[in-house]
């Protein structure tokens, strides 16, 4: 059985991902209808988005970030809290890191369906 903070941990990782699951369902609800008529240029461009993914500073930062822990409070509001909010860091790390992976499939997707 998971303790209260592990749950809490996952709350906010869930919590930040579940608005960008949001965000990235409008995106692809607003794209559908445009890129079918330009999809081998988008897929040649996203192409050259995910080979220059590596060299950004910000994602290397992020990958090293997702590796670090912090401090939790052993009990009380403030233990729920600190682990709700280090869900969300851990949230924010994976984000930043991985969010143009993530859009990167997804455009592929629209771009290569009939």
């Amino acid at each position: 059985m998971t303790s209260p903070l592990n749950r809490n941990v996952s709350r906010g990782y869930a919590m930040l991902w579940a608005v960008v699951l949001v965000a990235i369902s409008v995106c692809v609800s607003l794209l559908t209808a445009i890129t079918r008529a330009y999809a081998s240029s988008l897929m040649v461009l996203i192409g050259f988005g995910i080979a220059a993914l590596p060299w950004v500073p910000a994602r290397r930062r992020s990958l090293i970030a997702c590796q670090t822990t912090v401090l939790l409070r052993a009990d009380g509001w403030r233990a729920d809290f600190d682990s709700l909010r280090y869900g969300m860091v851990i949230g924010r790390e994976c984000l930043v890191a991985c969010w143009a992976s993530m859009a990167a499939l997804m455009l592929l997707s629209i771009a290569s369906s009939p």
